[in-house]
């Protein structure tokens, strides 16, 4: 019986737990004068800066009684160059006929006419990225970054180190590859037949990774801090998705009969 070709897709995806997480700290100042708005930015780039010198040395790390770098609670981190942007900002008032100005939400009544004011306002801003292990560390992290001037936290990003990453790789594509190859075994019993070999692979995804939705947080309490009468200081704690690596494949069988024929 001659052999037939069978064209199928297979996907394989497995997910891990974070290892790592990327968090992006925006600091922005808004003053009508742009020496003020730098300075005031690079005063708060300097107290974050701070910080996390602090989370990447080795006294960061939890539970270990004789810490080193590679234990420390940020791995690396990285600190962007100053921005700076200017744009109008419109200020309306009511004016009487007669020349008077005062302030007022309401429309303007008979004899009244709004007029309008610009004033030019400079916009300074840096970005600091840190990629932390210590996920308890990062949680205090945020917590204090939120509470500091100008400062918000912009972004928490999960991922892998570069060998779990390159390890959930290699089992994604297996799984892919195993998957087409059970498929083509249907399609040839559904034919009578018994064999299945493969003559061509083509990748159509590159090993993608992704950890839709980012993060969950949850609130909970550390006790010794001071932002609260009870002797209790509120503290973010992550509840991350798990980070999927998926991959495809389509994969050319030839599928024979009993016997290879």
């Amino acid at each position: 019986m001659a052999a037939v070709d069978v064209v199928v897709l297979g996907h394989g995806k497995v997910d891990r737990q974070p290892e790592l997480a990327i968090v992006t700290v925006l600091l922005r100042c808004a003053d009508e004068d742009l020496v003020a708005a730098s300075d005031a930015v690079s005063a708060a780039v300097q107290n974050i800066q701070a910080v996390i010198r602090v989370l990447a040395s080795p006294q960061s790390a939890s539970n270990h009684t004789s810490p080193t770098v590679a234990e420390a609670a940020v791995k690396d981190w990285s600190s962007g160059s100053m921005s700076t942007r200017s744009y109008f900002q419109n200020e309306n008032s009511l004016r009487f006929g007669h020349g008077g100005l005062f302030s007022a939400p309401q429309p303007p009544l008979p004899g009244q006419h709004e007029a309008t004011t610009r004033k030019t306002i400079h916009e300074a801003s840096v970005t600091i990225s840190a990629t932390f292990r210590d996920f308890l560390k990062l949680g205090e992290f945020t917590s204090s970054v939120v509470k500091m001037p100008l400062a918000s936290v912009h972004d928490v990003r999960w991922t892998l180190s570069d060998e779990t990453l390159q390890q959930l790789r290699e089992d994604a594509t297996t799984k892919a590859y195993a998957d087409a190859l059970c498929k083509a075994t249907w399609y040839a019993r559904a034919m009578g037949k018994e064999f299945v070999r493969p003559r061509k692979i083509s990748e159509l995804q590159a090993n993608p990774m992704s950890s839709t939705g980012l993060f969950g947080v949850a609130a909970g309490n550390r006790v010794g801090g001071a932002s609260g009468g009870n002797g209790e200081e509120t503290t973010l704690q992550y509840v991350p998705k798990n980070v999927l690596v998926e991959a495809s494949c389509e994969v050319h069988f030839e599928v024979t009969g009993v016997g290879g024929g």
